[in-house]
């Protein structure tokens, strides 16, 4: 199926993370908040705006982060960054960019409870 929409409709659930259709069943995605489908949290597809909303968002946040780093490695002194340096760096990025993940899927969650009166 090509899209969350199309996947739905033919009886399966969409999973967020990796926008990918799969069985409507428990542990097919990354758990229930990942899931929308008739089990997961989530009942159904996020709309144009909202997903437009959050791909800009996530792009301001990249920038952000982007910038920081060219930050911290001009105040350091260097351009690349030493290995152990860059090696930290990049941990704690990904570590922010999942916990920011975690937080979006959180608060689309919300919203499409709210909005399917649960």
């Amino acid at each position: 199926h090509q899209g969350c929409g199309e996947c739905l409709a033919s009886g399966c659930a969409w999973c967020i993370g990796t926008r990918r259709c799969a069985k409507d069943e428990p542990w097919m995605c990354q758990g229930e908040n990942d899931h929308i489908g008739r089990i997961g949290t989530h009942k159904q597809c996020p709309s144009k705006g909202e997903r437009d909303a959050k791909r800009n968002k996530r792009l301001e946040e990249e920038g952000k982060a982007r910038a920081e780093e060219a930050s911290r490695l001009l105040a350091s002194g260097s351009s690349t960054g030493s290995a152990e340096g860059g090696d930290k760096g990049m941990d704690e990025a990904r570590r922010r960019a999942a916990e920011k993940l975690r937080e979006r899927q959180d608060e689309e969650l919300e919203k499409i409870r709210k909005e399917s009166g649960e």
